[in-house]
């Protein structure tokens, strides 16, 4: 398995994004910075979640993130698994998730 380049993408996207680890931690609440810390070190295999919430946040696809460096069947991914994370985009957690990040980041620059 080559974890090494593609957890380097993880870390090369969010810091091109402008974001610390701590950062994604508190945008997406279900992710801690331990958790982040491990996947681009390559010591953890990121879940379903995390493979469709942070290519979102960095504004990279998930192609990019994981370009020939994993196959399907490491990840553990199904069919549904993968149609799930090519579909429906707009209408998911991580919008939801975004968007009390931004008013929470509004109404505290407004104090």
């Amino acid at each position: 398995m080559k974890i090494k380049t593609t957890n380097n993408r993880f870390k090369v996207a969010r810091i091109n994004a402008g974001y610390s680890q701590r950062d994604v931690s508190r945008i997406l609440d279900f992710l801690s910075f331990q958790a982040l810390s491990l996947y681009e070190q390559g010591k953890r295999i990121p879940s379903n979640m995390v493979l469709y919430s942070l290519p979102k946040l960095y504004h990279v696809s998930l192609d990019y993130l994981l370009n020939e460096d994993f196959t399907i069947s490491e990840l553990g991914l199904n069919e549904k698994s993968i149609s799930i994370l090519k579909s429906n985009l707009e209408h998911t957690s991580i919008n939801t998730i975004l968007k009390k990040f931004i008013q929470n980041s509004m109404t505290r620059s407004e104090e």
